[in-house]
Protein backbone atom coordinates (compact mmCIF):
# COMPACT_ATOMS: atom_id res chain seq x y z
CA UNK A 1 0.00 0.00 0.00
CA UNK A 2 1.47 3.31 -0.83
CA UNK A 3 0.02 6.63 0.34
CA UNK A 4 1.16 10.08 -1.35
CA UNK A 5 1.96 12.39 0.93
CA UNK A 6 3.22 14.74 -0.99
CA UNK A 7 0.92 17.88 0.75
CA UNK A 8 1.98 16.86 4.16
CA UNK A 9 5.35 17.13 4.00
CA UNK A 10 6.26 19.90 6.35
CA UNK A 11 8.08 22.77 4.43
CA UNK A 12 11.39 23.05 5.97
CA UNK A 13 13.74 26.09 5.16
CA UNK A 14 16.30 24.94 3.35
CA UNK A 15 17.92 27.92 3.72
CA UNK A 16 18.60 25.99 7.40
CA UNK A 17 20.86 23.75 5.84
CA UNK A 18 23.33 26.19 5.73
CA UNK A 19 24.06 26.55 9.48
CA UNK A 20 23.03 22.82 10.76
CA UNK A 21 26.49 20.55 10.91
CA UNK A 22 25.84 17.01 9.67
CA UNK A 23 25.73 15.41 13.16
CA UNK A 24 22.81 18.05 14.96
CA UNK A 25 20.97 17.24 11.77
CA UNK A 26 21.14 13.47 11.61
CA UNK A 27 19.91 12.19 14.86
CA UNK A 28 18.07 8.77 14.15
CA UNK A 29 18.09 5.33 14.40
CA UNK A 30 16.69 1.64 13.45
CA UNK A 31 17.17 -1.79 12.16
CA UNK A 32 19.08 -2.34 9.01
CA UNK A 33 16.36 -2.76 6.50
CA UNK A 34 18.80 -2.98 4.16
CA UNK A 35 17.75 -2.55 -0.16
CA UNK A 36 14.33 -1.88 0.86
CA UNK A 37 12.86 1.35 -0.64
CA UNK A 38 10.57 3.25 1.91
CA UNK A 39 9.83 6.11 -0.22
CA UNK A 40 10.56 8.00 -3.85
CA UNK A 41 11.33 11.42 -4.95
CA UNK A 42 9.89 12.14 -8.69
CA UNK A 43 10.90 8.52 -8.94
CA UNK A 44 14.00 8.40 -7.23
CA UNK A 45 14.48 5.69 -4.76
CA UNK A 46 14.90 6.67 -1.55
CA UNK A 47 16.07 3.11 0.56
CA UNK A 48 14.73 2.49 3.93
CA UNK A 49 18.49 2.11 4.97
CA UNK A 50 18.96 5.54 4.87
CA UNK A 51 15.47 6.50 6.61
CA UNK A 52 16.77 4.08 9.38
CA UNK A 53 20.06 5.74 9.63
CA UNK A 54 18.22 9.24 10.82
CA UNK A 55 15.52 8.10 12.62
CA UNK A 56 18.20 6.53 15.30
CA UNK A 57 20.54 8.74 14.99
CA UNK A 58 17.53 11.44 16.03
CA UNK A 59 16.07 8.63 18.54
CA UNK A 60 18.97 8.87 20.56
CA UNK A 61 19.74 12.73 20.54
CA UNK A 62 15.24 12.84 21.50
CA UNK A 63 15.91 10.11 24.17
CA UNK A 64 18.93 12.11 25.60
CA UNK A 65 16.46 15.24 25.83
CA UNK A 66 13.11 14.18 26.40
CA UNK A 67 13.43 10.58 28.69
CA UNK A 68 14.62 11.70 31.90
CA UNK A 69 11.77 14.36 32.24
CA UNK A 70 8.80 11.73 30.33
CA UNK A 71 9.39 8.09 31.28
CA UNK A 72 10.72 5.69 29.07
CA UNK A 73 7.42 5.33 27.53
CA UNK A 74 7.15 8.79 26.21
CA UNK A 75 7.36 7.37 22.58
CA UNK A 76 4.21 6.42 22.72
CA UNK A 77 3.43 9.22 24.72
CA UNK A 78 1.01 12.15 22.96
CA UNK A 79 3.39 15.32 22.52
CA UNK A 80 0.28 17.44 21.18
CA UNK A 81 -3.10 16.99 19.32
CA UNK A 82 -1.76 18.47 16.01
CA UNK A 83 1.81 16.36 16.04
CA UNK A 84 0.27 12.99 17.53
CA UNK A 85 2.69 10.79 19.22
CA UNK A 86 6.20 11.40 19.77
CA UNK A 87 7.26 8.63 17.65
CA UNK A 88 4.66 9.69 14.52
CA UNK A 89 6.97 13.36 15.02
CA UNK A 90 10.26 12.24 15.12
CA UNK A 91 9.11 10.05 11.92
CA UNK A 92 7.51 12.92 10.47
CA UNK A 93 10.33 14.87 10.67
CA UNK A 94 12.76 12.04 9.30
CA UNK A 95 10.90 12.20 6.62
CA UNK A 96 10.47 16.01 5.96
CA UNK A 97 14.56 16.23 6.00
CA UNK A 98 15.08 13.28 3.37
CA UNK A 99 12.54 15.02 0.90
CA UNK A 100 14.30 18.29 1.27
CA UNK A 101 17.82 17.19 1.44
CA UNK A 102 16.97 14.63 -1.73
CA UNK A 103 14.68 17.73 -3.61
CA UNK A 104 17.71 19.94 -3.15
CA UNK A 105 19.86 18.28 -4.70
CA UNK A 106 17.90 17.19 -7.54
CA UNK A 107 18.40 21.11 -8.46
CA UNK A 108 22.53 21.12 -8.08
CA UNK A 109 22.68 20.74 -11.88
CA UNK A 110 20.73 23.73 -12.52
CA UNK A 111 22.78 26.18 -10.34
CA UNK A 112 26.02 24.43 -11.69
CA UNK A 113 27.07 22.88 -7.85
CA UNK A 114 28.98 19.89 -7.45
CA UNK A 115 31.18 19.12 -4.35
CA UNK A 116 34.99 19.93 -4.70
CA UNK A 117 38.13 17.85 -4.28
CA UNK A 118 38.91 19.74 -1.24
CA UNK A 119 34.97 19.23 0.13
CA UNK A 120 35.18 15.74 -0.87
CA UNK A 121 38.25 15.52 1.65
CA UNK A 122 36.23 17.21 4.16
CA UNK A 123 33.63 14.75 3.72
CA UNK A 124 36.04 11.96 4.62
CA UNK A 125 37.07 13.64 7.69
CA UNK A 126 33.88 13.88 9.05
CA UNK A 127 33.22 10.67 8.37
CA UNK A 128 36.04 9.06 10.66
CA UNK A 129 34.82 11.81 13.09
CA UNK A 130 31.50 10.48 13.25
CA UNK A 131 32.48 7.03 12.93
CA UNK A 132 34.90 7.81 16.32
CA UNK A 133 32.25 9.59 18.14
CA UNK A 134 29.26 7.79 18.38
CA UNK A 135 28.93 4.20 20.36
CA UNK A 136 29.04 0.77 18.47
CA UNK A 137 25.24 0.23 19.65
CA UNK A 138 24.27 3.58 17.98
CA UNK A 139 26.02 2.43 14.77
CA UNK A 140 24.63 -0.68 14.59
CA UNK A 141 21.13 0.21 15.26
CA UNK A 142 21.43 2.95 12.59
CA UNK A 143 22.84 0.42 9.94
CA UNK A 144 25.76 3.31 9.85
CA UNK A 145 29.18 1.68 7.94
CA UNK A 146 31.20 3.87 6.34
CA UNK A 147 29.52 3.54 2.68
CA UNK A 148 26.47 4.73 3.96
CA UNK A 149 28.03 7.46 6.29
CA UNK A 150 29.74 9.15 3.63
CA UNK A 151 26.79 8.87 0.88
CA UNK A 152 24.45 11.12 3.25
CA UNK A 153 27.46 13.69 4.05
CA UNK A 154 27.55 14.20 0.36
CA UNK A 155 24.11 14.75 0.20
CA UNK A 156 23.86 16.96 3.16
CA UNK A 157 26.79 18.94 2.43
CA UNK A 158 25.84 18.99 -1.87
CA UNK A 159 22.00 20.44 0.09
CA UNK A 160 24.28 22.89 1.72
CA UNK A 161 25.89 24.33 -1.56
CA UNK A 162 22.17 24.66 -3.62
CA UNK A 163 20.63 26.59 -0.23
CA UNK A 164 23.71 29.36 -0.80
CA UNK A 165 23.14 28.95 -4.69
CA UNK A 166 19.40 29.78 -4.88
CA UNK A 167 20.03 33.18 -3.29
CA UNK A 168 24.00 33.97 -4.57
CA UNK A 169 22.63 36.73 -6.74
CA UNK A 170 19.92 38.05 -4.15
CA UNK A 171 20.92 41.19 -2.18
CA UNK A 172 18.05 42.45 -0.07
CA UNK A 173 17.83 46.16 1.08
CA UNK A 174 17.39 46.40 4.92
CA UNK A 175 17.95 50.48 6.08
CA UNK A 176 19.86 51.39 8.97
CA UNK A 177 16.09 52.67 10.50
CA UNK A 178 14.60 49.59 9.96
CA UNK A 179 17.41 47.88 11.94
CA UNK A 180 18.10 50.25 14.39
CA UNK A 181 18.51 48.90 18.11
CA UNK A 182 18.20 50.45 20.76
CA UNK A 183 19.97 49.58 24.18
CA UNK A 184 19.63 49.80 28.02
CA UNK A 185 21.37 48.28 30.71
CA UNK A 186 19.70 46.53 33.91
CA UNK A 187 20.65 45.23 37.23
CA UNK A 188 18.41 43.08 38.78
CA UNK A 189 17.97 42.37 42.43
CA UNK A 190 16.77 38.30 42.83
CA UNK A 191 14.04 37.38 44.58
CA UNK A 192 14.17 33.70 43.39
CA UNK A 193 15.99 32.27 46.56
CA UNK A 194 18.32 29.79 46.44
CA UNK A 195 19.47 26.18 46.12
CA UNK A 196 21.95 23.65 48.15
CA UNK A 197 24.11 21.45 46.52
CA UNK A 198 21.56 18.95 46.74
CA UNK A 199 18.88 20.93 44.40
CA UNK A 200 16.66 22.22 47.30
CA UNK A 201 15.29 25.75 47.24
CA UNK A 202 15.31 27.80 50.27
CA UNK A 203 13.02 30.56 49.68
CA UNK A 204 13.86 34.44 50.65
CA UNK A 205 12.02 35.29 53.93
CA UNK A 206 9.91 38.45 54.45
CA UNK A 207 12.54 40.20 55.85
CA UNK A 208 14.83 39.24 53.05
CA UNK A 209 13.01 40.38 51.00
CA UNK A 210 12.42 43.85 52.79
CA UNK A 211 16.09 44.19 52.41
CA UNK A 212 16.74 43.17 48.68
CA UNK A 213 13.75 45.75 47.77
CA UNK A 214 15.83 48.23 49.75
CA UNK A 215 18.87 47.71 48.16
CA UNK A 216 17.20 48.22 45.28
CA UNK A 217 15.94 51.27 45.66
CA UNK A 218 19.34 52.68 47.12
CA UNK A 219 21.09 51.50 43.81
CA UNK A 220 18.27 53.13 41.98
CA UNK A 221 18.79 56.51 43.82
CA UNK A 222 22.63 56.24 43.39
CA UNK A 223 22.47 56.15 39.63
CA UNK A 224 20.29 59.12 39.52
CA UNK A 225 23.26 60.74 41.46
CA UNK A 226 26.21 59.37 39.19
CA UNK A 227 24.33 59.55 36.16
CA UNK A 228 25.36 56.33 34.78
CA UNK A 229 24.55 52.61 35.31
CA UNK A 230 27.80 51.30 34.84
CA UNK A 231 29.27 53.39 37.11
CA UNK A 232 26.67 52.60 39.91
CA UNK A 233 27.29 48.98 39.45
CA UNK A 234 31.37 48.99 39.63
CA UNK A 235 30.98 50.93 42.99
CA UNK A 236 28.54 48.57 44.25
CA UNK A 237 30.24 45.35 43.37
CA UNK A 238 26.67 44.24 41.01
CA UNK A 239 26.56 42.62 37.55
CA UNK A 240 24.65 45.08 34.73
CA UNK A 241 23.54 43.45 31.48
CA UNK A 242 22.75 45.29 28.38
CA UNK A 243 19.73 45.11 25.85
CA UNK A 244 19.39 46.02 22.69
CA UNK A 245 15.71 46.58 21.76
CA UNK A 246 13.48 48.01 19.36
CA UNK A 247 9.47 47.78 19.03
CA UNK A 248 9.69 44.27 17.58
CA UNK A 249 12.01 43.08 20.06
CA UNK A 250 12.68 42.97 23.30
CA UNK A 251 16.14 41.87 23.30
CA UNK A 252 15.56 38.90 25.45
CA UNK A 253 14.61 40.98 28.52
CA UNK A 254 11.48 40.66 30.43
CA UNK A 255 9.03 42.29 28.73
CA UNK A 256 7.86 44.34 31.86
CA UNK A 257 11.10 45.85 31.26
CA UNK A 258 10.93 46.44 27.83
CA UNK A 259 8.07 48.03 28.08
CA UNK A 260 8.82 50.28 30.71
CA UNK A 261 11.90 51.24 28.92
CA UNK A 262 10.08 52.31 25.64
CA UNK A 263 8.18 55.10 28.00
CA UNK A 264 11.54 56.29 28.68
CA UNK A 265 14.02 59.23 27.11
CA UNK A 266 17.58 58.50 26.53
CA UNK A 267 19.68 58.99 29.66
CA UNK A 268 16.52 58.54 32.04
CA UNK A 269 16.65 55.49 34.67
CA UNK A 270 13.89 53.78 36.36
CA UNK A 271 13.47 50.95 39.13
CA UNK A 272 12.62 49.34 41.24
CA UNK A 273 10.30 47.81 39.31
CA UNK A 274 9.27 44.48 40.77
CA UNK A 275 8.59 41.10 38.75
CA UNK A 276 8.48 37.54 39.58
CA UNK A 277 12.06 37.59 38.90
CA UNK A 278 12.96 40.30 41.39
CA UNK A 279 13.67 43.73 41.42
CA UNK A 280 14.56 45.60 38.27
CA UNK A 281 16.87 49.00 38.40
CA UNK A 282 17.52 50.03 34.88
CA UNK A 283 18.51 53.14 32.28
CA UNK A 284 18.27 53.72 28.44
CA UNK A 285 21.47 54.11 27.77
CA UNK A 286 20.96 55.38 23.31
CA UNK A 287 18.90 55.69 20.93
CA UNK A 288 20.43 53.51 18.32
CA UNK A 289 23.62 51.42 19.62
CA UNK A 290 26.02 51.44 16.08
CA UNK A 291 27.33 48.07 16.72
CA UNK A 292 24.29 46.17 17.67
CA UNK A 293 22.22 48.05 14.75
CA UNK A 294 24.97 46.49 12.10
CA UNK A 295 24.95 43.22 13.61
CA UNK A 296 20.93 43.45 13.61
CA UNK A 297 21.05 44.76 10.06
CA UNK A 298 23.19 41.79 8.64
CA UNK A 299 20.93 39.40 10.57
CA UNK A 300 17.76 41.20 8.79
CA UNK A 301 20.00 40.52 5.34
CA UNK A 302 19.96 36.83 5.83
CA UNK A 303 16.71 36.93 7.19
CA UNK A 304 15.22 37.99 4.16
CA UNK A 305 17.42 35.64 2.25
CA UNK A 306 16.15 32.42 4.30
CA UNK A 307 12.76 33.61 3.45
CA UNK A 308 13.72 33.73 -0.28
CA UNK A 309 15.30 30.41 0.05
CA UNK A 310 12.14 28.84 1.43
CA UNK A 311 10.23 30.16 -0.75
CA UNK A 312 12.15 28.90 -3.89
CA UNK A 313 11.75 25.62 -2.40
CA UNK A 314 8.02 25.55 -1.70
CA UNK A 315 7.68 26.16 -5.17
CA UNK A 316 9.61 23.00 -6.16
CA UNK A 317 7.96 21.23 -3.44
CA UNK A 318 4.71 21.76 -4.37
CA UNK A 319 5.52 20.54 -7.87
CA UNK A 320 7.26 17.39 -6.52
CA UNK A 321 5.46 13.66 -5.94
CA UNK A 322 6.86 12.73 -2.80
CA UNK A 323 5.41 9.33 -2.30
CA UNK A 324 6.14 7.36 1.29
CA UNK A 325 5.44 3.80 1.41
CA UNK A 326 3.73 3.02 4.49
CA UNK A 327 4.25 -0.51 4.77
CA UNK A 328 7.85 -0.47 4.85
CA UNK A 329 8.41 2.46 6.99
CA UNK A 330 5.77 1.02 9.73
CA UNK A 331 8.36 -1.54 10.42
CA UNK A 332 11.05 1.45 11.40
CA UNK A 333 9.80 1.29 15.12
CA UNK A 334 10.28 3.85 17.86
CA UNK A 335 8.17 2.79 20.82
CA UNK A 336 11.19 2.03 23.70
CA UNK A 337 14.00 3.86 24.85
CA UNK A 338 16.83 2.12 23.36
CA UNK A 339 19.51 4.39 23.83
CA UNK A 340 18.97 5.98 27.50
CA UNK A 341 20.14 3.56 30.95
Amino acid sequence: MKIRVKKEVRKGSPWALLVVIFCAAALLTGCGKGGKTVATLDGEKISLKEAVFYTRLNQQQWELAYAESFGTDFWTQTLNEETGTFEEELKRQVMDTICQIHLMNSHAKEYGVSLTREEEALVEERVKEFMDSHSQEVREAAGADQKLVKKLLQERMLSDKVAEAMVADYTPSVSQEEAALGKMTYCLFSTMGTYDRAGNHQAVSKEELGEIQAEAQAFAQRIQELGDIQAAAEEAGRTCIDVYFNENTNGGAHEKIANQVRTMEVGQSAGPISTEDGYYVIQYVSQMDQQATKEHQEALVQQKKAQKCQEIYEGWLSAAKFVIDQEVWDEVEVQQVMFVP
